[in-house]
């Protein structure tokens, strides 16, 4: 494998690919995703989407174990996406820009954990999270998009990659608080405070399961407001249980700007094309 196989973006390799079409053979994706939304060839259904506050948790430790690498060619942060794009130069501009973004004018170190595990998590995440449901909303509606914060004994999956004692929800940490197993089980037998948090967190899931919202507008609970592309609303699952308005904004315009100089699809765009007639 080379240095970019290694370094750039998440370790997966085998990975679903644009299909070459042949007569007589069915393809299953012949175009890029992006460009399949973009197209509004997708499903028109209620959707709930959202990202953990602490995505990229993940894959920390092998960031750390390979931060000489990324701290001498920071620019292993841009995805392959962006890179494929870009001129070498280019690259290693968007890379100094990264760094600067998130930890200053400074050299990364293992003291960093808070700038690289958001870096790790927008870059494989949250981002494009964001992109799909801008672009989503030209096409469908109702979205309900959250951004989940909870930090408790049932954060079992950043305990299982080896960074439980670090502070956020990790990429796939919700999952414990949604479905029980021989994981969680015997934590909701000790912890009497964790039920009632599976039981708000579980009704968001199968409420919106049976009835496509995830809070009734007759609840005596916070109205989830239904995301749009002009306030880009989305729902805090942490202490709050409340509504808020453009989640990371500054983080999620920054990479905006990334894609934009890259010549790729990005949320200004998709903005400037609709008019905004997703109403709730």
């Amino acid at each position: 494998m080379t240095y970019d196989e290694i370094y750039r973006g998440p370790p997966g390799q085998f990975i679903p690919a644009i299909e070459k079409e042949f007569p007589d053979v069915e393809a299953f994706l012949t175009e890029h995703p992006i460009t399949i939304l973009q197209k509004g060839n997708v499903a028109k259904v209620p959707l709930l989407i959202g990202y953990n506050n602490g995505e990229g948790l993940l894959y920390l430790n092998r960031y750390l174990e390979s931060l000489a690498v990324y701290s001498k060619e920071p620019s292993y942060f841009v995805g392959r996406y962006v890179a494929n794009q870009v001129s070498p130069e280019k690259l290693e501009e968007f890379g100094k820009r990264i760094v600067r973004f998130y930890a200053g004018n400074k050299t990364l170190t293992k003291e960093d954990v808070n700038a690289l595990t958001k870096i790790i998590g927008d870059t494989t995440y949250n981002y494009n999270i964001h992109r799909f449901i801008n672009s989503y909303a030209n096409f469908s509606h109702p979205i309900y998009m959250y951004k989940f914060h909870l930090d408790t004994e049932l954060n079992v999956a950043k305990v299982m990659f080896g960074v439980g004692h670090l502070k956020g929800a990790s990429h796939g940490d919700e999952l414990w608080y949604l479905f029980k197993n021989f994981q969680n089980d015997y934590l909701y037998e000790k912890y009497l405070r964790l039920r009632a948090i599976i039981y708000r967190v579980s009704k968001l899931w199968t409420d919106f399961a049976k009835t496509g919202e995830p809070i009734s507008r007759n609840s005596d609970e916070e109205y989830w407001k239904p995301f749009t592309i002009k306030d880009k609303e989305y729902y805090n699952i942490d202490d709050t249980f409340s509504m808020g308005y453009y989640a990371d904004k500054e983080r999620v315009e920054f990479w905006d700007e990334i894609y934009e100089e890259a010549g790729l699809p990005h949320i200004k765009s998709i903005n400037v094309e609709s008019d905004d007639t997703n109403l709730v």
